[in-house]
């Protein structure tokens, strides 16, 4: 929200989410249990992302506001 708005997606599959997860929390993602872990590091990435477009934005003389991370799991989903 600002005088930016927008959405930013990311949009992985179950597995490469798992990998990403492991890797930030530093184990195998073999040890991941349940679907929390996982929807919160994927929440935390979007966090980093978004952040990070966020402060170029306002750097350049467009500031914004970010809102929570929201998450999403299926398949063939689409955003209109």
């Amino acid at each position: 929200a600002g005088q930016v708005n927008g959405v930013v997606s990311l949009v992985f599959e179950e597995s490469y989410a798992r990998f990403l997860t492991g890797r930030m929390l530093g184990m195998p993602a073999e040890e991941l249990s349940g679907h929390d872990e996982v929807n919160d590091a994927m929440g935390e990435l979007a966090n980093m992302v978004a952040g990070n477009i966020k402060s170029k934005v306002s750097e350049n003389g467009a500031p914004s506001l970010l809102s929570l991370p929201s998450i999403c799991r299926g398949s063939s989903m689409q955003v209109e």
